[in-house]
């Protein structure tokens, strides 16, 4: 990617694993419920993967709100990730959140 374009180059198709996808599909088709009604500005993405029997998934949220005339800033940044074999019936979700906030008090 180029940052001062701002123009993709060198694309390639993406292949689907078709052993996480059903599952990355529906988490995500849910994650992205979820984030419209608690995330006024934000996005989420689902990706999957496995290996033999094991589905892993990772989703990534990022919401954002700058009001600099206001003198303050905030942003959140989450990933959550989680791995399972099918017929199983507890998996651990792991998650790293990143919030970012920035407030400026004026003294007169």
């Amino acid at each position: 990617f180029d940052h001062l374009r701002r123009e993709a180059s060198e694309y390639q198709p993406h292949t689907s694993d078709d052993q996480s996808e059903p599952w990355r599909s529906t988490f995500e088709k849910e994650l992205t419920e979820y984030i419209k009604e608690r995330y006024t500005y934000g996005a989420c993405t689902v990706i999957g993967g496995s290996d033999a029997d094991t589905i892993t998934l990772a989703a990534f949220i990022e919401s954002h709100k700058f009001e600099p005339k206001n003198f303050w800033n905030g942003r959140w940044r989450s990933k959550w990730s989680l791995a399972f074999t099918k017929g199983q019936t507890e998996c651990e979700l792991t998650g790293l959140i990143k919030a970012q906030v920035s407030y400026k008090i004026i003294f007169i």
